[in-house]
Order: structure tokens, then C-alpha cells, then sequence
């Protein structure tokens, strides 16, 4: 996945044993898991998916993720192992955001390390 939600095509075949006897396309739909998307907070965006769309799309490559969904719950489970984890202010157009260091790569919180919502995750 690249975005929070994608359109996709969902292609079926029916087999006989290893014949095929038909197959179809339809139209479907995938979406980032709900707990990983409830995580992420809006930012300067419109809506959490539209910050985490962004900073994957910024960021991914950066902490060795290829799509969406592995992003994001590196970025969890980062946030989940800040121990030890260097921490300053960050002056921007969100309030109340920490941004937490380790490893070579850091994460930006809004509110409290442990109940805040992440703003972006990249390498330093």
C-alpha cells in the first residue's frame, strides 16, 4: 500500500482441479489498519490520513519501509521503545509537539510520549 486508502482490482479465477473454468474483476478497496491510521495526528493536514499519506510518501524510504503500513508501525514501534531517547521542542505549526531521538532516527509527538499522537517519523 502507498496510501491510507487505495482502490483496487480484485481479480478471481474458479479452478476444476487444475483447470481454469472462469474468472472475474471486480472493484475493491483497502485501508490502512484503524489502530495504526489512530495513532497518527492531523498536524497542519486535514485529517491523519492526509499527514501519514504525506510523511510516507516524504519519509518511507528514509527508515527503510517500502509501502504505508510497514511506515507506520515502525513509527509505533519506535514510539513504543523511546527509552534512552533524546528529546526537544519543536517550533512549528502544530503546538505541544516533542520530538524524540535515537538510533539515527527520530519521531515528532504531539502531546505526552506515551499517549500523544505521532506528527512524523524519519530518519535524523
Amino acid at each position: 500500500m502507498k496510501k491510507c486508502h487505495e482502490d483496487i482490482s480484485v481479480y478471481t479465477v474458479a479452478a476444476d482441479g487444475g483447470d481454469s473454468i472462469g474468472s472475474s474483476t471486480t472493484n475493491g478497496s483497502r485501508d490502512i489498519p484503524s489502530d495504526l491510521l489512530n495513532m497518527w495526528h492531523r498536524g497542519s493536514f486535514s485529517s491523519a490520513s492526509a499527514s501519514l499519506n504525506y510523511h510516507f510518501g516524504k519519509h518511507g524510504s528514509g527508515v527503510g519501509t517500502s509501502n504505508i503500513v510497514s511506515y507506520a508501525q515502525s513509527a509505533k514501534n519506535f514510539k513504543s521503545n523511546l527509552s534512552g531517547a533524546k528529546s526537544s521542542k519543536v517550533n512549528g505549526s502544530t503546538p505541544n509537539v516533542t520530538r524524540w531521538k535515537k538510533n539515527g532516527k527520530y519521531i515528532d509527538i504531539c502531546g505526552s510520549k506515551n499517549i500523544g499522537k505521532i506528527i512524523s517519523y524519519d530518519r535524523q
